[in-house]
């Protein structure tokens, strides 16, 4: 049940994320972002969230709060951990119960995708290696989540889409140690664009 607005000015709390990782922050949950979430209605002051990266937790405070949520980057200026910042925060959303920021940072992703899309078709190819930090994204899903997610299934289209090359990808894929379901989806990701791509210039 929602608060009234006289009750709400007592209800923000100070929490402490982030003990798993290394590093501990603590972040203040404000009235409107605890009457719009469940999960963050059972917490009390000074509750432990260990296994909570900071900066996704932040943002879905903003989404919450009413604020912008995620500053969705352009193809120009992103890079790998921009993906692993979107899988983290897509995942403690669906832990926190919020469909609706999940769509939101799905549907704000599909933007930089198309714009990718897009170049490729006018030759403009931009390369997303499938590093150590995509790794750590597809990893994160499959912790949290499991296999075969919403989020995850971006993902791979959008390195599939992105990769240099079917050579360079395979590399990259045995490289940096990703298992062989998420390879072998990838990699025929990959295939799909690459013989679209040839009809297309053809």
């Amino acid at each position: 049940m929602l608060l009234t607005s006289n009750m709400a000015h007592d209800y923000s709390i100070s929490v402490t994320v982030g003990f798993a990782y290394n590093s501990s922050f603590t972040v203040h949950i404000g009235s409107r972002a605890r009457e719009r979430c469940a999960f963050l209605r059972t917490l009390s002051p000074g509750a432990i969230l260990p296994n909570v990266h900071v900066k996704p937790f932040r943002i879905i405070l903003s989404h919450l709060s009413g604020e912008d949520c995620f500053a969705t980057p352009t193809i120009a200026n992103l890079d790998t951990y921009q993906l692993l910042l979107f899988a983290r925060t897509w995942a403690l959303a669906a832990r926190m119960g919020l469909p609706v920021l999940q769509n939101k940072l799905v549907a704000a992703m599909r933007i930089i995708y198309m714009e990718a899309v897009n170049n490729a078709l006018w030759g403009e190819k931009v390369a997303f290696p499938a590093d150590k930090t995509i790794l750590r994204a597809f990893r994160h899903l499959h912790q949290e989540i499991g296999q075969d997610s919403e989020a995850e299934n971006f993902l791979v289209c959008f390195m599939g889409r992105t990769t240099p090359s079917i050579p360079d990808l395979k590399r990259q894929l045995k490289q940096n140690g990703f298992d062989r379901k998420t390879s072998e989806a990838l990699f025929g990701r990959e295939q799909v664009f690459r013989v679209r791509q040839h009809q297309i210039q053809a």
